[in-house]
């Protein structure tokens, strides 16, 4: 979602909202219940709670005689987005995500090795570059990361090999659900492998994946254009292999584009579709969602470009940092809506504005956006 600022927002609204959101998410002796909503919109409607608070102030980092580390705080952030979009209505509980792959380098085009033979038996391999995966929701008012990892375990000198995607989505869902049930999840052709499928299936989740199109699928493509009754097709119970045996079932849905190659775009599914979801482009309006994760991450990948180190220097405790602040965001633009009416889908206080008043809040940060790790660390 791209920030836009509204000249009508209340610097004190704004104010008290980053503050609400540091107390939350950042303060480790915050109890993490559900609050009641009247409770929070008391504490956001409180001009004295603004004036009241040190804007300097910092929070304690023990928990129990142990450091709060960055994974407690990105699953302290998890939980308050999470509780407060239970607490304001904001979605019925079934929840769409989104799995996405981000690499520093903003003009690199993910590629895939295609090995012969049926897309479901390729194995993709993420290479040591620094990039990273996340689960995100899509579905819910404002985006909510619920896990990050990165693809090559910085800092891990004794891995020999780096995990393969099914071990990662293993990684990532089993994260998430600590956190929502999943309904649906959404993936990029990047995942459109054997081993894959196979994870989703074991893990009990709906899925729709952009399909990497061979040269049956263009057999097929083809045999459609030749029809008169229907620009749509489904091929059902379509065997996934895994090291060349048949492992499990899925669905291949076919619909018309006029931007792909083919004049064609695939689908990889193991929701039961029918004519009519076919009709009405059911799979890939759903697909379509899985968007709002690619621009949110974005704002993952513009933080850690701010780092002041080197891209092979960053470690998992600064990809959860960064996922912590930008889930802050999410809370804080979340909140802001509530205690202002506003309706638009864009958020209402820009990421740098956010980041400028969230560091000032924590260490006293005055100048420009990036606290030094020695602030992050303390």
């Amino acid at each position: 979602m791209t920030p836009t600022t509204h000249s009508n927002n209340d610097r004190n609204t704004i104010q008290r909202v980053v503050e609400l959101t540091c107390e939350r998410i950042f303060s480790e002796n915050t109890e993490r219940q559900t609050p009641n909503v009247e409770t929070l919109r008391e504490k956001l409607a409180s001009k004295k709670s603004a004036s009241n608070t040190d804007s300097t102030g910092s929070f304690p980092e023990k928990v129990e005689g142990r450091r709060y580390s960055t994974a407690d705080q990105l699953t302290s952030s998890v939980e308050s987005l999470v509780d407060s979009l239970h607490t304001y209505d904001a979605y019925a509980g079934s929840i769409t995500v989104a799995i996405d792959i981000t690499r520093l380098d903003p003009d690199y085009c993910l590629e895939a090795t295609t090995a012969p033979g049926d897309a479901s038996e390729v194995e993709v391999t993420p290479t040591p570059t620094p990039h990273f995966a996340t689960i995100t929701t899509v579905n819910t008012p404002v985006p909510v990361i619920l896990a990050v990892e990165p693809l090559s375990k910085p800092g891990d000198e004794t891995q020999s090999e780096p995990r393969t995607y099914a071990e990662i989505i293993r990684t990532l869902i089993e994260q998430a659900k600590e956190h929502v049930e999943i309904d649906t999840l959404l993936a990029p052709r990047a995942f459109h492998a054997g081993n894959v499928i196979a994870e989703f299936e074991r893990q009990n989740v709906a899925y729709i994946i952009f399909s990497r199109l061979i040269t049956r699928d263009r057999e097929r493509i083809s045999a459609i254009k030749d029809r008169d009754d229907a620009t749509h097709a489904v091929e059902h119970d379509v065997d996934v292999f895994v090291d060349g045996t048949p492992t499990c079932t899925t669905n291949l849905v076919y619909v018309p584009e006029d931007s792909a190659s083919d004049g064609y775009v695939g689908f990889v599914t193991n929701i039961d579709v029918s004519k009519s979801d076919l009709e009405s482009d059911t799979v890939p309006e759903t697909y379509k969602k899985r968007w709002i994760a690619n621009v949110h991450n974005r704002l993952l990948r513009t933080r850690l470009h701010t780092k002041g180190v080197s891209q092979l220097e960053l470690t998992r405790a600064d990809y959860e940092r960064v996922a912590t602040e930008v889930n802050a965001y999410s809370l804080a633009n979340h909140l802001l809506r509530e205690s202002t009416g506003h309706t638009s889908e864009q958020f209402p206080l820009p990421f740098d504005q956010f980041l400028h008043l969230l560091h000032q809040k924590r260490w006293g940060v005055t100048s420009g956006t990036s606290p030094t790790r020695n602030h992050e660390s303390r």
